[in-house]
C-alpha cells in the first residue's frame, strides 16, 4: 500500500484532495453557523484577500493558529455585513479552527 500527502498549489494540506473551502464549509455546517453557502463563499474570498493583503500569519504560527486567524477574519467579515453568527465570534472561530485542524490531522494519520 502506498501512502502520501496531497498538497494544493499553495502548499497547504489538501485533506484527501478536498478543497479547503469545502473542509471549512463542512465545519461551518457542523457548528450550525446560520448562513448559506454563497454567503460563506463571500466570507472565504474576503479572508483569502485579507490574508494576501496584510501579514496576519507569522512564521511561528502552527496550523491551528493559522486556521483560527483565518476563521476570525471570515467571521468578522460576516458580522461586518450584518450576519448573525449564532455564538460569540472568538469561541466560534476556535471551534471552526479545531474542526479543520482535526480533519487535517486525521488525514495525515
Amino acid at each position: 500500500m502506498t501512502h502520501g500527502i496531497i498538497f494544493d498549489y499553495g502548499g497547504t494540506i489538501d485533506s484527501r484532495g478536498v478543497h479547503w473551502s469545502e473542509v471549512i464549509w463542512g465545519a461551518y455546517c457542523a457548528e450550525r453557523v446560520p448562513i448559506d453557502k454563497d454567503t460563506f463563499r463571500d466570507a472565504y474570498v474576503y479572508a483569502e484577500r485579507e490574508l494576501a493583503r496584510v501579514r496576519h500569519i507569522e512564521p511561528q504560527d502552527d496550523f491551528h493558529t493559522l486556521l483560527r486567524k483565518k476563521m476570525t477574519i471570515e467571521l468578522m467579515g460576516l458580522e461586518e455585513h450584518g450576519h448573525e453568527l449564532g455564538q460569540p465570534l472568538p469561541q466560534l472561530a476556535d471551534a471552526l479552527a479545531r474542526r479543520c485542524d482535526d480533519a487535517a490531522r486525521t488525514c495525515i494519520e
